[in-house]
């Protein structure tokens, strides 16, 4: 069967008063657990796998061509959304950048791309303080690492099919 996914940055919707005080408790409370977390200052990234291509698999239930449906709309739809998390922050939205940031991270999850994954989330966290200025600089290292990942990817689909 063939799956379809919609390529488009995600958007804040409107929500009501009561969502918003609901998202106001919870926020409340994720910010209570995130204080009661040690936080890591500059987490090296040498020690953080490119891709754990073995997370990935066990996500995708060791089904490769679920697996390459999988890899073909991240390495399709990240682009744009890395562009579109560029134009919100060159606007100053921190909420749009912020959600953007969390769909990165969430998408490069799925696929086990670890450095993207934790690029992201540090944006995110950037902008859940409201500082898009250093937000903007770790945008050109997750470009990067985007690119880094892609290899990576690319070169061990490249091995697999030499077997």
């Amino acid at each position: 069967p063939h799956i379809k996914y919609k390529n488009e940055p995600a958007k804040q919707t409107q929500i009501s008063t009561d969502d918003k005080n609901k998202n106001k408790m919870e926020s409340t409370e994720n910010r209570e657990i995130e204080q009661k977390m040690p936080i890591k200052q500059e987490e090296d990234k040498s020690d953080t796998p490119i891709w754990d291509r073995e997370s990935m698999m066990i996500r995708v239930m060791n089904d490769p061509t679920l697996a390459s449906i999988v890899i073909e709309g991240f390495l399709e739809d990240v682009p744009k959304q890395i562009e579109s998390l560029s134009d919100y922050i060159d606007i100053g939205d921190i909420g749009s950048v912020k959600l953007q940031a969390h769909t990165i991270k969430g998408a490069s999850s799925q696929v086990g791309g670890e450095r993207v994954r934790t690029t992201a989330y540090e944006i995110e966290k950037l902008a859940a303080a409201g500082d898009l200025a250093d937000a903007g600089v770790l945008v050109e290292e997750l470009k990067e690492q985007f690119q880094i990942l892609k290899q990576e990817i690319e070169n061990s689909i490249l091995e697999e099919r030499k077997k």
